[in-house]
């Protein structure tokens, strides 16, 4: 029968097709010996389920091929007629036919096929089988088209359901977003409750109330308190909670804004940040504190130096840190007096104890690379000097034009000017500062001022905060301080009563003439998160600046702000503000403010109101940080890291995960070259580069050896330093920033650490016995040892640094070596030949497993290994090749 030629000839893809679709087959068949084989041999790889007419069939099949599962003819079901039809028997067909006449679902297939058999029967037999192909195409073609038609559908559904979650999942959005609001309202009356006449009068029966419930709960404690002597901890500062232990702080609070804007940051991989602030981070939410925010956000650790708030003399603290956010820091510093950071300088005296207090600072936070970014001129001399100590350059954020800003002092405008002169990269909001201190500085970047694009998102939307006001309202929020116009907002709200004047914001000068008009609202400074709830509520927003030269030279943050909800602004005609004319209103006199402020009520155009908004989304201070990092990463020549590996999976993993995890050093990338590994690296490899951009991977077909690999490597690297790492190392916190200060001197040609397992004086003994152990010692080590370094006479290359100059100079790794040994005894010589010093950091420390890859050479191997190199070695410089001690053999 046509059947069993037909199921000895089916390949393991048209079978796959069959079990895709669902299709059970079996053979009518009289034979079932024969049935069961064909069947089997057809199935056997594709290891799909096979169907057999009767019991005998069955046991038959399973004798044969008894990895096979087969089910009895009693189960069969109606979908074998598509296979019978292919068998040409006319008596056969007759019973196909009635079965999908009598099976709706095949009733279109078994006719198609009915039909292609009737007419090929009546040809002669050179014929049929162009027809039985013809028809086994058909049928699977249709197989297949029931597939699709299948998966369609389920893909509809799955869309459906997906479009059901968003929809639930915006609900629930809402609801969040109502209650913070309402709790926002809760917070905003209880502190109603707590200024008002009657709270305070009974604020001494509170304190009564809370030295009684203190003192039962001491009592309570004591009581508890073992009697047999048992030891009590001694007080400590209790440790910081993690991120998800960290409390939710109040609604309202500079907590909860930054909690807000920062989030849950990526873990800590850069460098960290000192901030020489300008205002306090309770002050109004400005430039300083998003740029420290969103630097938080982008996972830099901030640490906000205060300049407005200091411990006394007296407290024996150097410092106070708090943490506001996940990685953003407040830090306290110490001083007899509160300075004015607008008039005053900073004494000798006090810059020695705070430059004093901050290197405790660095060791207690283990800031080991970092960026100075100052934002006053206030602290200029002890920037400068810090920098001296500790290499970490200076970014000075020039916001507004100081030489004739009110109550400035000429000796804070000198400083000044000392940093835009001596400061690592001077970055300036307005393209007039740019313009003007462009020349005068090592490198200056416009960094204009942005939008916390998400926050305002969310919360610009319906609320009751300002329901009570009748509109229009006519809003502005930000410092009511001299650079306002008052003359023009008296006139504004004089000429037209029938509007609502909302004004947010600090009172730095008298308004009381502003104040004493009835449709004029001052509601004092908010919380920053509620800048939204009010912009939903305002019509129109203003920015009714004087012009003048401080004023030409701002970049307003509201203005972004503004924009972001679409709203429209009429604005001061400041140099600033005419490169975004097409979306504000710009005004001069008070009567062409006026006017602008009637055409913007009038404003019915939806196309303005989304330009707006996407001009926001585009000035986000996530790009503007995104501007400071790549910045910044200009300050570090890259580090090209050359690994080289041969099998040992596991501990490259541990080596990669460790560079990743402690490199604070912004500029790096990582070349791997693997030697033909066999155990899984190559994969690995090919997979850590599709992920990470800053990796590149070499992968050879054959063990090249240590030399010949590292020269690969070093071909490929682009950075203007190299460094040489084994894979069975375990790199620690701020080792690459440290083993490139050492590169900034010319003289040094080869800077290496100190570590638990080499064969010359950089071993150290070591206590630890975990990773978590070793990386705390490390940084113990690194810190108590900083700045030490001595002359080494050669550096094994488990971890070896040096300048690309060098490599050009006296060449690549002596590849005569083989399979490895001896290429650093080489070097070494090599680099001394040519008058450099070679150096080993003791204030760098690095883990080292040690012979990770010629412990899998057998003894025999190895041994020859060495001799032959020893003997290459000292042929080639002519000196008898000796063992190095490091200092522990030597003292033991």
């Amino acid at each position: 029968m046509r059947v069993l030629q037909f199921l000895g000839q089916l390949g393991a893809n048209e079978v796959w097709l069959l079990q895709r679709a669902s299709t059970r087959i079996l053979v009518a068949a009289n034979d079932e010996g024969q049935t069961a084989n064909l069947m089997a041999r057809a199935f056997r790889q594709a290891h799909v389920t096979g169907l057999l007419p009767d019991d005998n069939a069955v046991q038959s099949a399973h004798a044969s091929y008894p990895s096979l599962q087969f089910i009895n003819y009693e189960q069969i079901t109606d979908e074998f007629t598509l296979l019978l039809a292919l068998t040409h028997d006319d008596t056969v067909f007759a019973a196909v036919a009635d079965a999908c006449q009598k099976t709706e679902f095949f009733t279109e297939a078994g006719e198609k096929l009915g039909t292609i058999y009737v007419r090929d029967a009546e040809k002669t037999a050179d014929i049929e089988p162009a027809a039985q192909q013809a028809a086994r195409i058909d049928l699977l073609n249709w197989l297949i088209e029931e597939e699709r038609r299948r998966y369609s559908t389920a893909v509809d559904d799955l869309q459906t359901q997906l479009s059901e979650i968003k929809k639930e999942r915006d609900q629930y959005k809402n609801q969040l977003m109502l209650a913070e609001r309402q709790a926002a309202d809760q917070a905003r009356q209880l502190k109603l409750v707590t200024q008002s006449t009657i709270w305070r009068m009974f604020e001494p029966y509170r304190k009564l109330r809370n030295l009684i419930h203190d003192f039962r709960n001491r009592r309570k404690m004591l009581s508890a308190l073992p009697s047999d002597g048992g030891l009590i901890a001694s007080r400590s500062t209790p440790a910081q909670p993690s991120a998800a232990q960290r409390p939710t702080p109040e609604a309202g609070t500079i907590e909860h804004t930054l909690a807000m804007i920062v989030g849950t940051p990526e873990p800590h991989t850069t460098f960290d940040v000192l901030v020489f602030s300008i205002i306090d981070l309770e002050a109004r939410f400005q430039r300083p504190q998003q740029m420290a925010a969103h630097l938080a956000a982008a996972g830099l650790r901030v640490f906000y130096i205060s300049a407005v708030k200091f411990l006394p003399a007296n407290d024996k603290r150097p410092f106070v840190i708090r943490e506001m956010a996940a990685g953003l820091f407040e830090v306290i510093l110490r001083s007899s007096s509160v300075p004015s950071i607008y008039k005053d300088t900073i004494p000798a005296e006090l810059q020695t104890q705070w430059l004093d207090e901050l290197d405790q600072l660095s060791r207690q936070k283990s800031i080991h690379t970092a960026i100075q970014l100052v934002q006053f001129p206030f602290w200029a001399e002890v920037v400068l000097k810090l920098r001296d100590r500790t290499g970490w350059p200076i970014v000075y954020d020039c916001m507004d034009e100081w030489e004739d800003f009110p109550g400035i002092t000429d000796a804070v405008v000198a400083q000044s000017t000392d940093l835009l002169r001596d400061s690592n990269l001077v970055t300036v909001t307005a393209q007039v500062l740019y313009d003007k201190y462009a020349k005068q500085t090592r490198k200056c970047l416009l960094i204009r001022n942005a939008v916390a694009f998400d926050l305002f998102a969310k919360n610009v939307m319906p609320n009751d905060i300002a329901t009570h006001y009748s509109h229009p309202i006519i809003g502005y929020y930000g410092a009511l301080a001299e650079w306002l116009d008052y003359d023009l907002l008296i006139y504004l709200a004089k000429q037209r009563p029938q509007w609502t004047f909302i004004f947010l914001g600090d009172i730095f000068v008298d308004v009381d003439a502003l104040k004493a008009l009835p449709n004029v609202h001052l509601l004092g400074r908010k919380p920053h998160e509620e800048m939204p709830l009010y912009l939903y509520h305002f019509d129109v927003c203003l920015i009714p600046f004087k012009i003048n030269k401080i004023t030409d030279a701002v970049d307003p943050v509201k203005m972004y702000e503004y924009l972001s909800a679409g709203k429209p602004v009429v604005a001061a005609r400041i140099l600033e503000l005419k490169h975004y004319e097409d979306v504000l209103y710009l005004a001069e006199t008070h009567e062409e403010f006026l006017e602008k402020i009637e055409w913007a009520l009038a404003e019915d155009d939806a196309d303005l109101q989304q330009k707006r908004i996407a001009l926001a989304r585009k000035n986000d201070w996530h790009h503007r940080v995104g501007q400071l990092q790549r910045a910044v990463s200009d300050f570090y020549p890259m580090f090209s890291i050359v690994i080289v590996t041969w099998k040992n999976l596991d501990l490259t993993q541990q080596c990669v995960e460790s560079i990743f995890r402690n490199t604070d050093y912004p500029n790096y990338e990582i070349i791997v070259v693997d030697n033909a590994s066999d155990d899984g690296t190559p994969d690995y490899l090919k997979s850590l580069a599709a992920r990470e951009d800053r990796v590149k991977v070499i992968l050879n077909d054959e063990n090249r050896g240590f030399a010949a690999a590292n020269n690969q490597g070093i071909q490929l690297a682009e950075g203007e330093n190299v460094l040489l790492l084994n894979n069975d190392t375990i790199v620690t916190r701020g080792w690459l920033t440290g083993l490139g200060r050492y590169l900034r001197d010319e003289k040094i040609g080869m800077v290496g650490p100190v570590t638990n397992f080499v064969g010359n004086a950089a071993r150290i003994d070591v206590p630890y016995k975990t990773v978590e152990d070793m990386e705390t010692f490390a940084n113990d080590w690194m810190r108590d040892h900083h700045g030490e370094s001595f002359e080494i006479d050669m550096l094994a290359m488990f971890c070896v640094a040096m300048r690309r100059s060098l490599i050009d100079e006296i060449g690549l790794l002596d590849e005569s070596y083989g399979i490895g040994m001896f290429e650093d005894d080489d070097y070494a010589e090599r680099t001394k030949a040519a008058g450099y010093d070679i150096i080993c950091a003791r204030d760098i420390f690095i883990h080292h497993h040690g012979q990770a890859s010629f412990k899998l050479l057998p003894e025999d191997e190895y041994q020859a290994l060495w001799e032959s190199n020893q003997s290459y070695y000292e042929g080639k410089f002519d000196k008898k090749w000796l063992q190095t001690k490091s200092e522990t053999d030597e003292k033991s």
